[in-house]
């Protein structure tokens, strides 16, 4: 937690430039306020930010670093749950891979219900979780990234 502060800030800091940033090129193309008046785009664009940056799931490159993808940033985090997948499209049944994929589903994301790197059927009402686990994060990364800090971290 030694400098956790001051990387905090730094961060903050960060994201207020771009959100002023932002604001200033184009808050007059946003209706800000409930009656849509106008008015400083500043706040909308920050809380966006945050809704993003929170949210978003890293894939390849070539298919946008960055991706919103609905239902699965709904998707709570465990440690022995199974990861995201991102399809290639050259995935084979016979391949052992779990399903056959074609060229036009490479970039999507797939999430089976597995526990400790085995199938779990779930049962009516169980939640459906995921490992977020990104390797090379640092518990600050974890704070920064996704506002918390998994347990096994």
């Amino acid at each position: 937690v030694q400098g956790w502060p001051a990387e905090i800030t730094k961060a903050a800091d960060m994201a207020e430039r771009i959100s002023r940033a932002l604001g200033r090129d184009y808050g007059s193309y946003l209706a800000v306020g409930k009656d849509g008046s106008g008015g400083d785009a500043t706040e909308s664009i920050r809380w966006s930010l945050c809704q993003v940056s929170s949210r978003a799931i890293a894939g390849r490159e070539s298919y946008g670093s960055l991706r919103l993808v609905p239902i699965l940033d709904m998707v709570n985090h465990d440690g022995e749950a199974g990861k995201f997948v991102e399809l290639t499209g050259e995935e084979r049944l016979e391949k052992g891979d779990f399903l056959d994929a074609e060229e036009d589903d490479a970039g999507a994301f797939v999430l089976r219900s597995r526990r400790h790197g085995r199938k779990k059927a779930l049962r009516r009402g169980q939640e459906l979780l995921a490992n977020y686990n990104v390797p090379f994060y640092s518990p600050l990364d974890w704070f920064l990234n996704t506002g918390y800090i998994p347990p096994e971290r």
